[in-house]
């Protein structure tokens, strides 16, 4: 759609820079502020065209930033671009650029793509809505036949009113502009790909710290691997560049410009955002005056600015006063926001000016000779509004809307009209940050505006006393310290706020009342409270932190699982406190033993047999959950091959049980609860005691994978259904199996004993059987399904039983008589889990699409559901739904990693269990000197580490895209380190700083090499090029490039006069001066992806499959051939002495071999998951291991024993365990977080401690 994307398109556009990252990182980068810096950046519209050019790049990208930072310009920029390009190039998609703003959403009708899609052609259109030259199918066909891409630009302005299940509603429309299953080829070999652009914190506060994901086995890829742009701030290249186009200017005036923008306060961080530059330009000669008269110019001054001079450029044109048409519109922008839409059409708009004036009697009394229609046309003419069609009308910018609601708001406030501030949804952050401006700024009316704050924080009010709350908090933040009486906020809901002062200037909060406030997962640090009233507040896992307590009550509060680290605290009285699972650490003032049990403080008491422990969820999607007999403790299965046992109260991690080889897809607890039973896609079933995490038992008949397992209701019996398409019965003391049951035609998929035990039901393709268990006969076939069945459970009575299937119903059956006595067909996705309450009143089911639903089994209504708040319907499937045993809560599991506990009553989410982020571990590295560690991994880092106490020394995090190969010089000065950004950098590990950037590559670079004098370097890459380069000046010396696909590795000899890389089947040698190829070993079965030379230079390892090959580089004979590995070779290197060599494998171990025998010496198998790298110590004395498991590993070569483990935690922290003392060693600033010292008692209960109970971690200070 040419005609929007040129519609307002600045063309003194500069391009964007940005940070590319994946979905699953956008939180952590936003939180730690690397989205709000400029610096080195990627160009957007580059990124993008070769996002689109890429057969295997995935379907999805997220365009995201703030307010004003160019992602509406980006989205035109790159429609322009593509246009253009196409008239050569018309393998370059069709671009089709649709402006979600022109949408306007109607309450009362259910949106579909098409409807969507319709209504803004209409709107777009200049032909007139009946002259519409492109119909909806038309955009569809393209998209998903012709390769087209679809950009929808301002997905958070039109959701931004909606609820969170009709704004999921909306996107699950517009992500039916893809077609399901991308990744199959065959079914959609020319499907286009799929832009949408949204502000940055509207994305985070939505998406639960995880991202967007297109369906499930869509892609059949992780979460990290979908992509999301982050637009930067312009740096000072960029702002020169646009102020020079816009202004004309030469050098020496542009100059001039930049220092005024530099002496300005604020102006140069204004500056960095494309839309306040483009006004800056504007008004350069009023800067000029404010800044000659001395005043602070902020963002709000530049808008006033901008208001004023707009209004005067009309003089003559309005019939209102310019003043009273900015009232008239800061009225408009409160009603607006008030009414959920972003734009009115004609008749909305002129009743609304009537209203106005019949509010404003003293305002309509001076246009009373005026004809009421004249002024309204006056009003739908303003410069500040726009008509996108011809019948609506908006204000031209949002950031316009959010200035003139935050004017409104200041005038509410200085006039005591607290009315005003009665919103139903709390305004954006952009429009409290400008009202923050202008209560700060204009000084002649900050009196007031104190003096009614002041009040209305005494004051509850139930509909504004959290905004006005927000607000005091939002100018403290600044140093504008209101002061007040007392703060109101009882009953008040704040779940998940973050209430922070600094070390240099903690918060003062005295005399707030919190009486049953709900401040759950509330953060407070750094906060001095007095006199606070806190009684029967709900703190269940709140945060206090570096905070002082003075006199304030408690009294029948709620603290479970709440952490108190490093305050003072006096005269705080928790005899009444509810304090199960809470952690008091390093705390002072009173003396708190009294009232805690031992493993709650860590001030007075060290255990003396306790282990570090990692207290960390799933990796991959969460297939099963269920509770134990006694509700307090939770198990879950995963894709990522573990089971996991939680505490219920404190979401804790106790146990994690990882002896299976693929996927977890059952789990089911033992009536007793001491037992726990598994199912995998590895075609086992798995015994476990859950008090020590031992495998007791394998059960391994299975032919094809596990699906279901469930335990009899005495116990003695195990029941488990596969993909080959029987269930079989088996004995748990023995382990032998009883019976199979081979009725089924088809796979099953879930399997359930009726509560006597005398029934097995099963359900398969569209049939559920029931089985008499003493005899294995089926004696009765359900056939009411039009599709898989996917789930099914016996009802507590065993009269009845239910049935959820991929047809999107659940069918409640008669065991009797087999009718189907009820359907509830009220999802729009498969169901894959249901469960019957423990009265039976209820069924529990979780589906595809996203929600839980809570059924009444006798009349069939559906009573509640729950819904999780994210921006992608298709990230949040339910995979399994499992009540307590006392039915009061439900735990359901997701695709994204995620189990939540919800209350069945108040349908509110309890607790998130944690989840682990997935950052894998390419590349490890030991110094020369063996001091030091270097790492590449997946959070787009390398990291520096001390070899010997495990500590971070430093973290380079230039790169763009996950690092996969990383290198030291010869003195252990320089790291060089390769990228699937397409870079290599060369970095000082002294000051680390990038030296240089090498970048004429063309695709991902997998592997690099210095030589030995450190004076060159060796890059393999994907686009199937080996380079070499001068590492002084950083020119290629020559590239080799008779790969026919991608390199994977390259390795100098030792006397650097050649060169090995491997790829596909094939090593090739080459002669480093003429860029000959001198050899090639092809008699590989399987990818090469690792080759080293042996210290003297005459023997290559390379690996094939499950085995590594040594070669002798002489004459090309194969010399051994070293095969004990499972699955495929990762790694391979020599010792420094060539009489070892060591290797690592998808199948999780580490193999050292005898070079001369071809023995196997050792086997370390410590990792959970492939190891992706491994390499000796120069003395060969040590060896460094990296894992998909987001570990490193220190080994003793010697004993084969693992010395330490270095994990890669969350949010850029990392964690360092020795493991021959259980003891952490190292620990970064916030990885308390998800560590833990693990005891286990005489009865084989176990107890989690705090991770400081030794005080502070080494490392964290």
């Amino acid at each position: 759609m040419l005609i929007e994307a040129e519609k307002d398109f600045d063309r003194n556009h500069t391009h964007s820079k940005a940070r590319a990252t994946s979905i699953q990182n956008v939180q952590s980068l936003i939180d730690k502020g690397e989205a709000h810096h400029g610096g080195e950046g990627i160009i957007a519209t580059e990124y993008l065209l070769e996002w689109l050019r890429g057969k295997d790049s995935p379907a999805f990208c997220a365009l995201l930033g703030e307010y004003g930072m160019g992602k509406t310009t980006t989205c035109k920029a790159l429609t322009r671009e593509l246009l253009e390009r196409r008239k050569t190039d018309k393998s370059l998609p069709l671009p089709i650029y649709v402006d979600l703003r022109e949408y306007t959403w109607d309450k009362r009708v259910d949106f579909t793509l098409a409807d969507i899609l319709d209504h803004i052609l209409k709107k777009s259109w200049k032909g007139g809505q009946l002259d519409v030259g492109v119909k909806p199918e038309d955009i569809i066909q393209q998209v998903q036949t012709n390769r087209a891409l679809m950009i929808w630009d301002g997905l958070d302005e039109v959701i931004n009113h909606m609820s969170s299940k009709l704004a999921n509603d909306f996107i699950r429309q517009l992500w039916r502009i893809l077609p399901p299953l991308k990744q199959d080829k065959t079914q959609h070999p020319d499907a286009g790909k799929m832009l949408i652009s949204c502000r940055s914190h509207y994305f985070r506060n939505v998406q639960e710290q995880n991202a967007m994901l297109t369906s499930e086995h869509r892609d059949g890829i992780k979460g990290q691997d979908y992509q999301a742009l982050i637009l930067l701030p312009f740096g000072e290249e960029q702002i020169e560049t646009y102020l020079s186009k816009s202004l004309h200017l030469d050098k020496d005036k542009l100059q001039d410009v930049l220092e005024l923008i530099r002496s300005v306060h604020n102006l140069p961080e204004m500056a960095e955002r494309p839309y306040t530059l483009s006004l800056i330009a504007q008004h350069i000669p009023q800067i000029e005056q404010l800044s000659l008269r001395g005043e602070t110019i902020q963002g709000v001054t530049l808008y006033q600015s901008m208001v004023d001079s707009w209004l005067s450029r009309d003089t003559g044109k309005h019939q209102f006063s310019p003043q009273h048409k900015k009232q008239l519109m800061e009225y408009l922008a409160a009603a607006l926001w008030k009414s959920g839409q972003r734009q009115w059409n004609v008749d909305d708009l002129d009743e609304w000016l009537d209203d106005f004036l019949y509010d404003k009697p003293k305002l309509a009394s001076a246009y009373l000779n005026l004809d009421r229609n004249v002024l309204k046309e006056d009003l739908r003419t303003a410069t500040f509004i726009v008509r996108p069609d011809d019948e609506h009308f908006r204000f031209a910018h949002t950031s316009l809307q959010e200035f003139f609601l935050a004017s409104y708001l200041h005038r509410a406030l200085q006039n005591g009209e607290r009315s005003g501030w009665r919103l139903e949804v709390m305004p954006s952050l952009e429009t409290l940050d400008f009202l923050a401006q202008l209560f700060i700024g204009e000084r002649s009316k900050r009196s007031r505006c104190e003096q009614h704050l002041s009040a209305w924080l005494a004051s509850h009010d139930p509909q504004s006393s959290k905004l006005v709350f927000h607000i005091w908090l939002l100018l403290a933040k600044r140093g504008e310290v209101v002061a007040y009486q007392r703060i109101a906020l009882a009953g008040e809901d704040l779940f998940q706020w973050e209430i922070k002062g600094t070390k240099e200037k903690p918060l003062q909060l005295h005399d707030v009342d919190w009486q049953s406030a709900r401040l759950e997962q509330v953060a407070f640090d750094y906060v001095e409270f007095r006199h606070c009233d806190f009684n029967q507040a709900r703190l269940w896992q709140s945060e206090f932190q570096h905070s002082r307590f003075t006199a304030c009550t408690m009294e029948q509060a709620d603290l479970s699982a709440s952490v108190w680290r490093l305050n003072e605290l006096h005269l705080l009285d928790f005899n009444t406190c509810q304090l199960a699972h809470s952690q008091w650490v390093r705390n002072h003032g009173q003396d708190l033993r009294a009232g805690l049990v031992h493993h709650q403080l860590t001030d007075n008491f060290i255990p003396i047999q306790v282990w570090a422990y990692l207290n960390i969820g799933h990796r991959g999607f969460v297939t099963s959950v269920a509770f134990s007999r006694d509700g307090n403790r939770l198990a879950s299965g995963s894709e990522d091959k573990t089971i996991k046992l939680w505490n219920k109260n404190t979401g804790e991690c106790l146990t994690t049980f990882n002896q299976h080889n693929k996927e977890v897809m059952s789990v089911a607890f033992s009536p007793d609860g001491s037992l726990l039973a598994s199912g995998s896609l590895d075609k086992t079933v798995k015994l476990w005691r859950v008090t020590s995490g031992e495998c007791l038992k394998t059960f391994d008949d299975h032919q094809d994978f596990i699906s279901s397992v469930t335990f009899s209701p005495d116990g003695s019996l195990i029941a488990s259904a596969s993909f080959d398409k029987t269930v079989k019965l088996w004995c748990v003391i023995s382990g032998k199996c009883l019976k199979t049951f081979d009725d089924h035609q088809n796979f099953i998929s879930s399997i359930a004993f009726s509560p006597d035990g005398k029934t097995l039901v099963s359900g398969s393709f569209a049939s559920v059987k029931l089985w008499d268990v003493a005899s294995g006969f089926c004696f009765k076939t359900l056939e009411s399904h039009q599709a898989a069945v996917l789930s099914v459970v016996f009802s507590p009575d065993g009269y009845t039983l239910a049935s959820g299937s991929h047809d999107k119903t659940i069918k409640i059956w008669s065991r009797i008589s087999g009718r189907c006595l009820k359907n509830f067909n009220q999802h729009t996705g498969a169901v894959k889990s249901v469960t019957f309450s423990p009265d039976g009143a209820i069924l529990a089911s979780g589906s595809e699409d996203g929600t839980v639903k809570l059924w009444d089994v006798n009349d069939g209504i559906c009573l509640k559901t729950f819904e999780r708040k994210s921006l992608s319907y298709i990230y949040r499937h339910v995979h399994s739904v499992a009540f307590s045993p006392n039915g009061r809560q439900l735990v359901s599991s997701y695709l994204d990693r995620v189990v939540k506990l919800w209350d069945v009553n108040s349908s509110e989410c309890l607790k998130t269990f944690n989840q682990q982020s997935s950052n894998p571990v390419y590349s490890v590295v030991f110094s020369p000197d063996s001091s030091k560690l270097a790492s590449g991994s997946g959070d787009k880092t390398l990291k520096l580490w001390d070899a010997i106490t495990g500590e971070c020394l430093k973290v380079f995090d230039q790169h763009q895209g996950k690092v996969f190969s990383v290198a030291f010089n010869f003195d252990g000065s320089k790291l060089v380190s390769g990228s699937d950004d397409k870079t290599l950098k060369l970095w000082d590990t002294n000051s680390g700083k990038c030296l240089r950037t090498f970048d004429q590559h063309d695709d991902v670079i997998l592997s690099v090499a210095f030589n030995s004098d450190g004076s060159k370097l060796a890059s393999g890459s994907l686009d199937r090029m080996v380079k070499i380069w001068d590492v002084g000046n950083g020119t290629c010396l020559r590239t080799l490039d008779q790969h026919q696909v991608g390199v994977s590795s390259v390795r100098f000899s030792p006397a650097d006069d050649t060169l090995a890389s491997s790829s596909a089947n094939t090593v090739k040698i080459w002669n480093i001066s003429s860029g000959e190829c001198l050899k090639i070993f092809d008699q590989h079965q399987g990818g090469v992806v690792s080759v080293s030379f042996s210290p003297d230079g005459s023997t290559l390892a390379s690996n094939s499959l499950t085995s590594v090959k040594l070669w002798n580089i002489a004459n090309g004979e194969c010399l051994t051939i070293l095969n004990q590995h499972q699955e495929g070779v990762l790694s391979v290197a020599f010792n420094s002495v060539g009489t070892r060599l060591v290797s690592s494998s998808y199948d999780k171990t580490i193999r050292v071999w005898d070079i001369t025998s071809g023995k196997c010496l050792k086997i370390l198998d410590k990792h959970e998951e492939k190891v992706l790298s491994v390499s000796f110590s120069p003395d060969g004395s040590k060896l460094v291991s990296g894992s998909d498991d987001n570990t490193i590993k220190l080994w003793d070569v010697e004993s084969g024993e693992c010395l330490k483990t270095t994990y890669h935690l969350p949010d850029g922290n990392a964690a360092t365990l020795d493991e021959k003392t259980g003891r952490i060693v190292y620990g970064s600033a916030e990885a308390w977080r998800w560590l833990r010292y693990r005891e286990v008692l005489d009865s084989g209960e176990t107890i989690l401690h705090p991770a400081e109970i030794f005080g502070a971690l080494p490392g964290s200070e």
